[in-house]
């Protein structure tokens, strides 16, 4: 094995006006394969996001707010931020380079 892999995923959901937060478990869209496909790259991170998106928008009529909670670690070493809890991911455009919204991983 070259490296050893951790990571921790949560997408919250948000109403714009009236802030109501609903969780969205992975294993509610994804298959277990497709998660560990997912995990730890942000570009499919972000896209998830978008289709969480447009399923609220077809489904529920408005354009949510949606949030992330990931954080990786890479050879054991402590859990990190991969972004910003505080992001709207749904803002970003869908194909947008990780570089201008991941955190720095550091050492």
């Amino acid at each position: 094995m070259l490296r050893q892999k951790k990571i921790e995923i949560r997408y919250d959901i948000s109403h714009p006006v009236t802030n109501e937060k609903r969780y969205a478990p992975l294993e509610d869209y994804l298959n277990a394969s497709q998660i560990r496909s997912f995990s730890g790259n942000p570009g499919m991170n972000l896209q998830f996001a978008h289709h969480l998106k447009e399923l609220v928008e077809k489904n529920g009529g408005f354009t949510p707010i949606i949030t992330a909670r990931i954080f990786i670690s890479l050879n054991g070493r402590n859990m990190k931020k991969l972004i910003s809890e505080s992001l709207n991911l749904a803002e970003i455009p869908k194909f947008e380079p990780a570089y201008y919204w991941v955190e720095p991983f550091g050492r």
